[in-house]
């Protein structure tokens, strides 16, 4: 049953599927942590959104049994420094 919510959510990674289409796990303040399908996602205004460790107020359409997807975002905040040093990205996905 999909369902449409609105929810801060942190990107914990996202991964290539087919050609141009993305997976992308992100932590959700309503609906925990969820898999997303990005189609076209070069291309896609969510591009920017979708990158690891970036928190945004996204509006989602969540299904219980399968992947979800997003339909917009507002207010995007990367935390530059923790991706432009390696260390820090690499122990803060381990983290996360």
């Amino acid at each position: 049953m999909m369902q449409s919510i609105t929810s801060k959510a942190l990107v914990l990674y996202n991964r290539n599927f087919r050609e141009d289409d993305k997976l992308v796990k992100i932590f959700t303040e309503q609906a925990g942590k969820r898999r997303f399908f990005v189609k076209h996602a070069t291309n896609s205004k969510l591009s920017p959104v979708i990158q690891p460790l970036t928190l945004a107020n996204l509006v989602m359409k969540v299904n219980d049994d399968g992947l979800s997807y997003i339909q917009d975002y507002q207010d995007v905040q990367p935390f530059t420094r923790i991706n432009s040093d390696l260390f820090i990205m690499d122990y803060s996905t381990y983290v996360a």
